[in-house]
């Protein structure tokens, strides 16, 4: 039997929201096949989910001025464990969308304030680009902490990605084979306003019927190009 995917099954396929499908607010199509019929194209992320652990093991209970000198004095732990939100609201309503998710870092500072970091493997330098990326998974982790289906709320007043960047760095007594690892820290202005405004966009286009695709999307290009059959 030929699915159509074009239209909407009784109940969507994922009854919670991802905190990685607001990566660089995917496009409209692709995040609602997703969310409808489980559908997106594969990607091998094997490499970089295994760098990012050894990373992530590296940096657990690391002091944050070992992660940039500019940060407030704390540190750094793994937050890692699968949690699940409050419903979204959005314009005074409750939607039926809750996010569930694990972040990587929570920062304790010695002033009793929260923060919550992200490890990225990536090659990127520019760095308003990666915010610009990364920014909406960050809020949602916030999200997840500062409004939890059950148990305490935690007041996140920081934000922040923990880039791990390929480069030619080595150890001074190393041979000069392999890679070597740049990290750096970068601050995300944390603006409640604006992600409520792009949730509202999200969720309206989830909610919404069968959307054009976004004309940068690489992914819809090539199912064009192939000729995939939506079954409409």
């Amino acid at each position: 039997m030929t699915i159509n995917y074009t239209k909407k099954p009784a109940e969507p396929y994922r009854k919670t929201l991802s905190p990685s499908s607001l990566y660089k607010g995917k496009c409209a199509r692709c995040t609602w096949m997703i969310y409808w019929h489980n559908f997106e194209l594969p990607s091998d992320m094997s490499l970089k989910s295994e760098l990012a652990r050894r990373q992530e093991k590296f940096l657990d209970g690391c002091p944050t001025h070992a992660i940039d000198p500019s940060l407030q004095r704390g540190k750094i732990t793994l937050y890692k464990g699968k949690r699940k939100s409050e419903y979204v609201t959005i314009n005074g309503e409750k939607t039926r969308w809750a996010f569930y998710g694990e972040l990587d870092f929570a920062i304790n500072y010695e002033n009793g304030e929260f923060g919550v970091a992200d490890g990225k493997v990536s090659l990127k330098k520019d760095t308003e680009a990666l915010i610009k990326d990364y920014k909406n998974q960050l809020h949602s982790y916030a999200f997840l902490l500062e409004a939890p289906e059950s148990g305490a709320t935690q007041r996140v007043s920081s934000l922040g990605l923990v880039q791990w960047r390929i480069d030619s760095t080595y150890p001074s007594d190393s041979a000069k084979w392999g890679f070597g690892v740049e990290t750096r820290y970068i601050p995300v202005e944390k603006n409640d306003r604006e992600f409520q405004e792009f949730m509202a966009k999200f969720i309206g286009y989830i909610e919404g019927e069968f959307p054009e695709a976004d004309s940068e999307c690489y992914d819809c290009k090539w199912l064009k190009d192939i000729g995939f059959d939506y079954g409409a």
